[in-house]
């Protein structure tokens, strides 16, 4: 009949107002334990989502005679702006210009705010410029003014840092380009990034995030009075973006599944793992079961190898494919093989994996060097930094689902270590394309020394029809 307790009571004291009060017998042996867990998440500031304003705000420039560069710009501005808006639009104005440098009499050259309805974002910037044509579109966010001239000091010392350390844009094009970012701070130093934009005939809209860290320049983060961002083409485009904020990137305390909202950059590529191109039509596992593979039966396994000397875009120049079946009907087809990929020009080679209804087992691809066997060698790639002497900083992979699955990753180092992230998570895409899971290192757990790589396997469990690449 030993009372046992552990409570939380209201106090009433000059220092505190509760308490966690534990009260144990005499005699008696018991722990009592309280678990506090810290989550920091910063919210993202909305530089602009293009929703104030939109089928508003809109110029343009028709020109009615040839215009030579040398002649000098015809320029048109607008401004906006909307009291009780800094949630969606960053000192409730947004300054907008087109700046025609050439073109020929007749061409149509346009910037609007247009809403729009998708499953992502309510409205965009749109640009349109014709061919054969030098023109710069313009938007600035320096405060309430009613002019593009530029305050330095407009929105008034904002700090970015408070809300995370990359600048995010929602961008769609159908033409490579480059926009070019600056911001100023009260005094008047300025820093600059170009993002560079890539248009893909299959994939079109990309999110890019671009670190404030890799900014040129002596402005101060912390002390923000203006922003411009400029597009600057020579050629037929139509570009939009649809959403600019500042948000975080770095690992948060409680370390969440990663996912299809990517957490960095998708611009750069330092290390490639796997294009799939080296084995492409040649390395493919095809198998239709025999008999009926039950869950008490041994589970079969199917192994395929590939290597080639002086190979390009696979890490180790070697690939060992696994398939498990653990159990499955008579009949029944299972598919893991290197495709060629004809209708992408982005992507010119995938990894298929196919399941039946009613089956289960493991789909694995190892990277261990050119050993020609499924069997581990954890020390095949020879010690590999997949870091880039530090400048890579997460795994990119780029998957198509028809379903909700995970896969997970592991990695051996030479010196013994592994580290590995299980189930992360895969998702169909809204319209059926690709999605792009960007995967921080920092994620990983255990101890691995990822500048020196050993071996490397990825796994996909499956247990339904399932169709990956």
């Amino acid at each position: 009949k030993r009372q046992f307790s552990s409570d939380i009571f209201r106090v009433t004291n000059n220092q505190f107002p509760a308490e966690w009060a534990v009260s144990n017998p005499k005699t008696s042996i018991a722990t009592y334990s309280i678990l506090f867990v810290t989550c920091v998440f910063m919210e993202p500031l909305v530089i602009d989502d293009f929703t104030v304003g939109a089928n508003v705000q809109s110029i343009g420039v028709t020109l009615t005679q040839n215009l030579n560069i040398t002649q000098g710009p015809i320029i048109n501005t607008s401004s906006y702006n909307q009291r009780g808006s800094s949630a969606s639009l960053l000192g409730e104005e947004r300054d907008m210009e087109v700046k025609v440098q050439s073109g020929f009499s007749g061409r149509r050259f346009s910037s609007d705010i247009f809403r729009v309805t998708n499953d992502k974002f309510q409205g965009e910037w749109a640009v349109a410029n014709p061919k054969t044509s030098i023109a710069t579109y313009s938007v600035q966010y320096d405060g309430m003014d009613q002019s593009f001239s530029l305050d330095i000091d407009g929105l008034g010392g904002v700090n970015f840092l408070d809300y995370g350390d990359s600048l995010m844009l929602y961008i769609n094009t159908d033409l490579s380009c480059s926009l070019s970012v600056m911001m100023f701070s009260s005094n008047g130093a300025v820093c600059t990034a170009n993002v560079e934009v890539s248009w893909y005939d299959d994939e079109d809209d990309s999110y890019y995030y671009v670190p404030l860290k890799s900014f040129e320049g002596s402005c101060s983060f912390t002390d923000i009075g203006a922003i411009q961002v400029d597009l600057t083409t020579n050629d037929a485009i139509d570009f939009s973006v649809q959403i600019m904020e500042i948000v975080s990137t770095s690992k948060p305390s409680a370390t969440p599944t990663p996912s299809a909202s990517p957490p960095a950059p998708i611009n750069n590529v330092d290390v490639v793992i796997d294009d799939f191109a080296s084995g492409a039509d040649k390395q493919i596992i095809n198998v239709v079961l025999p008999t009926n593979v039950n869950e008490d039966d041994l589970a079969l396994q199917f192994n395929s190898s590939y290597a080639k000397n002086n190979c390009s875009g696979l890490i180790g120049c070697g690939r060992d494919l696994k398939l498990v079946v653990n159990y499955g009907n008579n009949n029944e087809l299972f598919t893991s093989g290197v495709y060629s990929n004809p209708g992408s020009s982005k992507y010119p080679a995938k990894w298929i994996l196919t399941s039946p209804r009613n089956s289960a087992g493991v789909f694995s691809v190892i990277y261990d060097g050119m050993d020609n066997s499924t069997s581990f060698d954890i020390k095949g790639l020879g010690g590999i930094d997949i870091t880039a002497n530090g400048s890579a900083q997460y795994f990119q992979v780029v998957a198509y689902s028809d379903t909700v699955t995970s896969f997970s990753i592991y990695i051996y180092s030479l010196g013994g270590g592994y580290c590995y992230l299980e189930d992360i998570q895969v998702t169909p895409d809204y319209y059926g394309g690709d999605v792009v899971y960007n995967i921080p290192f920092a994620y990983l757990h255990n101890n691995c020394n990822l500048n020196k790589v050993g071996s490397m396997e990825v796994i996909f469990h499956y247990d339904e029809a399932l169709d990956i690449s």
